[in-house]
């Protein structure tokens, strides 16, 4: 559907203010048309006239309005979706935490408390590119805290909680520190740092996409 910019607008504005005034005008000066010039006749034309500078008034008012509920609905979804990625930033560093607790442990409860931990996040992580997804056309820089996100989401997968055999609370201190010392736990640490230290430059970066996100939205 074709739209029409401002300077349709103005045109017609001119047209109708000041055209249709100069041809009532014309046929009221010419005597080959009937120009009754009787109170009925220029009630008319006041009525008519008035018809239409009221429909212009009326659907100024209303584009102002339409205009304001969109720019009060922009800013919501903006405020909403600041507050979000601030939430999932700052999860990622728990998740980040918990994840190298249970290695330095590889007690039960705490390797239970990083895959739920890391799980929770995921989804909403998850949940929150699907609406950046919905609304990146319209918004400046979805694309590059959905980039953000993928990476962020990326490195906490590979925390792999649930490949690692773990200790239970009633497990000796010998045995435990075995496991500590195995070669699966020790390149699963390093994996686990490395990925930490990702995460921490990755939300550095990702704060200054909200930023702008925020400012070149509203």
């Amino acid at each position: 559907m074709k739209k029409f910019n401002m300077a349709t607008y103005i045109l017609i504005a001119i047209f109708v203010f000041i055209f249709i005034p100069l041809g009532i005008a014309f046929l009221v000066s010419f005597d080959f048309i009937n120009t009754d010039t009787s109170n009925e006749w220029i009630g008319f034309w006041g009525g008519y006239l008035g018809a239409i500078i009221g429909g212009l008034i009326t659907l100024f008012v209303m584009k102002k309005s339409l205009d304001s509920g969109k720019e009060e609905r922009r800013i919501n979804f903006c405020e909403l979706m600041v507050d979000r990625l601030i939430c999932v930033n700052k999860k990622a560093s728990t998740v980040t935490l918990k994840s190298q607790t249970f290695l330095t442990s590889a007690m039960q409860q705490d390797i239970d408390d990083a895959i739920k931990s890391k799980n929770s996040f995921l989804d909403e992580v998850w949940g929150t590119i699907i609406r950046l997804e919905a609304k990146k056309a319209k918004f400046k820089y979805c694309s590059e805290l959905i980039q953000d996100l993928n990476l962020i989401a990326g490195n906490i997968n590979s925390f792999s909680v649930s490949n690692l055999n773990y200790c239970d609370d009633t497990v000796d201190n010998i045995t435990k520190q075995k496991l500590l010392d195995s070669k699966e736990y020790k390149s699963e640490t390093e994996k686990c740092r490395a990925a930490a230290k990702n995460i921490e430059e990755l939300a550095v970066r990702f704060g200054d996409h909200m930023k702008l996100f925020y400012q070149e939205n509203t």
